[in-house]
């Protein structure tokens, strides 16, 4: 709204109501806010999906390091033990070595008899 006053005497004046330019600015202001609101929840969409992006990398990639280690684990023990129960040949080579232990004195008893 503008408003011009004539004045004869000295000439023209004019006065020009700041209501108009406030109005204005105030929807050139709001107009920036809705665009700056806009932008905010489009980089808060694109950091959410950056963010689930990550954690499903980081679980896919935790789950191959598992798999890994488990194979080579499994080939490591294939190599160090042959997929063989050790448990069961030491016992074996302990029995085998008291026997072995005991059989020198039990001959020499015999061949004392003998003699």
């Amino acid at each position: 709204m503008e408003t011009t006053i004539l004045g004869t005497s000295f000439g023209e004046a004019r006065a020009t109501s700041k209501t108009s330019d406030i109005n204005k600015r105030l929807d050139h202001i709001e107009e920036d806010i809705d665009a700056l609101w806009n932008r905010f929840s489009m980089v808060k969409d694109d950091i959410k999906k950056l963010r689930t992006d990550a954690e499903e990398g980081l679980q896919n990639a935790t789950a191959k390091l598992q798999e890994a280690e488990q194979r080579h684990h499994e080939k490591l023990e294939e190599a160090v033990i042959g997929g063989i129960h050790l448990e069961l040949y030491g016992l074996g080579f302990l029995l085998l070595g008291i026997t072995f232990a005991t059989i020198p004195t039990e001959v020499a008893l015999l061949l004392q008899a003998m003699v």
